[in-house]
Protein backbone atom coordinates (compact mmCIF):
# COMPACT_ATOMS: atom_id res chain seq x y z
CA UNK A 1 0.00 0.00 0.00
CA UNK A 2 1.16 3.60 -0.91
CA UNK A 3 2.01 6.06 1.76
CA UNK A 4 -1.11 8.55 2.62
CA UNK A 5 -0.59 11.92 1.12
CA UNK A 6 -0.38 14.74 3.18
CA UNK A 7 -3.86 17.13 3.78
CA UNK A 8 -3.21 20.75 3.78
CA UNK A 9 -5.91 21.56 7.04
CA UNK A 10 -5.95 25.73 6.87
CA UNK A 11 -5.08 28.94 5.07
CA UNK A 12 -1.69 29.36 6.79
CA UNK A 13 -0.52 25.63 5.84
CA UNK A 14 -1.00 23.22 8.51
CA UNK A 15 -0.47 19.68 7.56
CA UNK A 16 -1.91 16.47 8.30
CA UNK A 17 0.11 13.58 7.59
CA UNK A 18 -2.05 10.65 8.00
CA UNK A 19 -1.23 7.41 9.69
CA UNK A 20 -2.04 5.24 6.94
CA UNK A 21 -4.70 5.69 3.66
CA UNK A 22 -7.78 4.18 5.39
CA UNK A 23 -9.17 6.63 7.87
CA UNK A 24 -10.60 6.78 11.10
CA UNK A 25 -13.02 5.01 13.28
CA UNK A 26 -14.59 6.31 16.09
CA UNK A 27 -12.58 4.28 18.40
CA UNK A 28 -9.41 5.05 17.70
CA UNK A 29 -9.29 9.15 16.97
CA UNK A 30 -5.45 9.53 16.30
CA UNK A 31 -5.57 11.31 12.79
CA UNK A 32 -1.46 11.12 11.80
CA UNK A 33 1.26 13.40 12.54
CA UNK A 34 1.48 17.60 12.52
CA UNK A 35 3.64 18.60 9.32
CA UNK A 36 5.51 21.25 11.62
CA UNK A 37 6.20 20.06 15.10
CA UNK A 38 5.66 16.26 14.56
CA UNK A 39 3.08 15.75 17.18
CA UNK A 40 0.00 13.95 16.57
CA UNK A 41 -3.52 15.00 15.95
CA UNK A 42 -6.32 13.41 17.54
CA UNK A 43 -9.65 14.44 16.51
CA UNK A 44 -12.30 15.51 19.63
CA UNK A 45 -15.81 15.77 20.23
CA UNK A 46 -16.06 19.65 20.75
CA UNK A 47 -19.54 20.88 20.50
CA UNK A 48 -23.12 18.93 19.55
CA UNK A 49 -22.35 20.20 15.82
CA UNK A 50 -18.72 20.24 15.75
CA UNK A 51 -15.57 18.09 16.25
CA UNK A 52 -11.66 19.92 16.47
CA UNK A 53 -8.23 18.38 15.58
CA UNK A 54 -6.35 19.34 18.03
CA UNK A 55 -2.27 18.60 17.63
CA UNK A 56 -1.18 17.21 21.29
CA UNK A 57 2.30 18.99 20.55
CA UNK A 58 1.43 22.56 19.78
CA UNK A 59 -1.89 22.50 20.61
CA UNK A 60 -3.01 23.53 16.73
CA UNK A 61 -6.60 23.28 16.22
CA UNK A 62 -9.14 22.81 13.43
CA UNK A 63 -12.67 23.09 14.30
CA UNK A 64 -14.65 20.95 11.61
CA UNK A 65 -18.05 19.83 11.28
CA UNK A 66 -19.88 16.87 12.55
CA UNK A 67 -20.99 15.71 9.04
CA UNK A 68 -17.33 15.84 7.62
CA UNK A 69 -16.17 13.45 10.41
CA UNK A 70 -19.09 11.28 9.98
CA UNK A 71 -18.48 10.87 5.93
CA UNK A 72 -14.62 10.43 6.62
CA UNK A 73 -15.71 7.47 9.33
CA UNK A 74 -18.68 5.70 7.30
CA UNK A 75 -16.48 6.24 3.37
CA UNK A 76 -12.96 4.99 5.47
CA UNK A 77 -10.81 7.66 3.63
CA UNK A 78 -9.10 10.84 4.31
CA UNK A 79 -10.50 12.00 0.82
CA UNK A 80 -13.74 14.21 2.56
CA UNK A 81 -11.39 16.04 5.48
CA UNK A 82 -9.42 17.02 2.51
CA UNK A 83 -12.27 18.42 0.33
CA UNK A 84 -13.51 20.20 3.07
CA UNK A 85 -10.23 21.77 3.66
CA UNK A 86 -9.22 22.63 0.06
CA UNK A 87 -13.55 24.53 0.44
CA UNK A 88 -12.34 26.40 3.33
CA UNK A 89 -9.21 27.00 2.65
CA UNK A 90 -10.63 28.93 -1.21
CA UNK A 91 -13.62 30.48 1.08
CA UNK A 92 -10.76 32.16 3.37
CA UNK A 93 -8.75 33.22 0.13
CA UNK A 94 -12.22 35.07 -1.29
CA UNK A 95 -12.97 36.58 2.50
CA UNK A 96 -9.45 38.16 2.21
CA UNK A 97 -9.60 39.01 -0.98
CA UNK A 98 -13.03 41.08 -0.62
CA UNK A 99 -11.48 43.01 3.20
CA UNK A 100 -8.56 44.13 0.92
CA UNK A 101 -11.08 44.99 -1.62
CA UNK A 102 -12.58 47.00 0.62
CA UNK A 103 -9.92 48.91 2.47
CA UNK A 104 -8.04 49.55 -1.08
CA UNK A 105 -11.35 51.29 -1.85
CA UNK A 106 -11.84 53.11 1.43
CA UNK A 107 -14.92 51.38 1.97
CA UNK A 108 -16.77 51.39 5.41
CA UNK A 109 -17.16 47.58 7.27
Amino acid sequence: MEPAKPIILDEIGAVLIPKNNVGISLNDNYLGVHGLCHGTFSILRDSETHNVIVCSKCFKRIVIPNEVVSQVVEKETYEKLRQWCVGQILLQRQQTDHIRTMIARNTPF
